[in-house]
């Protein structure tokens, strides 16, 4: 009888973690994103600038591609929805003079 109890308690607290995993652990949206940089990277920002943003925020990134003139950034686990994660990609294109020339901000989604 005890056992049964200690299964019966593991499964139901084994439900709620699985059930709970469907809530995003990142509170930002893609049009929030968009939102911050337009507001804080206007065009014509330097790469400095764009790595700072990127490292106040909190932001996984590459360092500046000199070849594609690019930084790329992620932002993961801004939807959780068991197996299906999403995340947030950030692309940020320079002109030849170093100078942002304009940024993409996408939602991917990873999972079986």
């Amino acid at each position: 009888m005890f056992d049964s109890w200690r299964i019966v308690t593991f499964v139901s607290c084994l439900v709620c973690v699985i059930g709970s995993s469907g809530c995003s652990s990142r509170n930002i949206t893609v049009n929030d994103l968009e939102y911050q940089i337009q507001q804080e990277l206007p065009v014509g920002s330097d790469v400095t600038q764009v790595v700072q943003y990127l490292e106040t925020k909190g932001i996984e990134h590459s360092s500046y591609m000199q070849s594609e003139r690019t930084i790329l950034g992620i932002v993961r686990g801004t939807s959780m929805n068991w197996p299906i994660s999403g995340s947030i990609t950030l692309r940020f294109v320079f002109d030849e003079h170093g100078k942002l020339a304009r940024h993409e901000v996408k939602e991917v989604f990873t999972g079986p």
